[in-house]
């Protein structure tokens, strides 16, 4: 994965993640943030033929808006769709089970990490 590629996804990523605690008053901890990413960037890297079969080059940094852009909206829609646990002052936390059911039930439609 180009580096460049690599920066534009975690820089989108953290975006995403600060967005969606804000905007839906739940907290995604660094635990769950940093799973997500690791799931994202070994797609990246490993599944790099399905990123490219979609015209998006892991390798190339002319693709790096696009794939953090995609990327970003897989993870914000499966975000929405986990599991929460309430906590103090109505905020509530994205339960990395949660993550992980809501990832399993919608696998195959988020390309590339289908398998």
């Amino acid at each position: 994965m180009h580096p460049a590629v690599q920066q534009a996804v975690r820089y989108q990523l953290g975006t995403m993640f600060e967005r969606v605690e804000s905007g839906q008053n739940v907290l995604i901890s660094p635990t769950l943030r940093s799973f997500m990413a690791d799931v994202v960037f070994e797609s990246l890297e490993v599944r790099e033929n399905e990123w490219k079969k979609r015209g998006l080059d892991p390798n190339n940094p002319d693709s790096s808006s696009q794939i953090a852009s995609q990327v970003s909206n897989v993870v914000q829609a499966l975000t929405a769709e986990s599991e929460t646990y309430g906590l103090a002052a109505g905020q509530r936390r994205v339960l990395l089970i949660g993550f992980l059911q809501a990832a399993h039930k919608n696998w195959c439609g988020i390309f590339p990490f289908c398998r």
